[in-house]
């Protein structure tokens, strides 16, 4: 990255894909030392106050899913702008924000949809679904961590990589398993553009197959 007089900025280079240049922000500061270059770059302006009705309640939710979000009193800006769809639909979805803009609450709600989505009388059908706490069991499957069957039919969430669920989803034996995740969440999908990206890429085009081949 080089600063210009009118303070230009590249990230990749050409063939890359990754080609991006823009200007920096008004009020930016940059001072030449001996050996280095100092930029300041100003704090962009506080957004005004959520408007009225802007934010979701937490107490808008079902009693029981309150629990999941115990201490808070509404959802931030974007979690709230993606509730809707985070909740009450069965849309995939792609969220792409800061770090500490609240993405994990936001995939809580759509864990919390899938908890809803197989209640019965106020009962968790534990049978009928899988997620890779409200009464789950959350197990962990990585190269270090082996699940029998047993433990797997038994889990509802599932934390794995995305290297030992390829081998999952590639074996026969373990369709039946793969065919009850009802909800699958990607954290770091930048790493599509890393060397596990082919590995992301194609469980995510595998998922897209077999959802298309179990839904009606």
């Amino acid at each position: 990255m080089s600063f210009g007089p009118d303070m230009d900025f590249k990230i990749g280079g050409e063939g890359t894909g990754l080609a991006t240049q823009g200007m920096l922000p008004k009020g930016t500061v940059r001072k030449t030392f001996k050996g280095y270059e100092e930029v300041k770059v100003p704090a962009r302006p506080k957004a005004p106050p959520p408007a009225e009705g802007e934010l979701v309640m937490i107490s808008e939710l079902e009693e029981w899913a309150q629990l999941a979000f115990k201490g808070y009193k509404s959802l931030n800006r974007i979690q709230s702008r993606i509730f809707n769809a985070a909740y009450n639909s069965n849309e995939n979805l792609l969220v792409c924000a800061p770090t500490g803009a609240g993405k994990t609450n936001i995939a809580m709600i759509a864990v919390l949809r899938e908890i809803a989505q197989n209640m019965r009388h106020g009962v968790i059908q534990k049978g009928e679904f899988k997620i890779v706490p409200v009464g789950l069991l959350v197990r962990e499957l990585t190269g270090d961590m082996q699940l029998s069957k047993k433990e797997l039919a038994e889990t509802q969430m599932i934390v794995t990589t995305p290297e030992k669920w390829d081998v999952i989803t590639r074996k026969g034996s373990d369709v039946a398993i793969a065919s009850l995740v009802k909800l699958l969440i990607i954290d770091e999908v930048h790493l599509l553009n890393d060397d596990r990206g082919p590995v992301i890429e194609t469980l995510i085009a595998r998922t897209l197959r077999l959802v298309e081949l179990v839904r009606p």
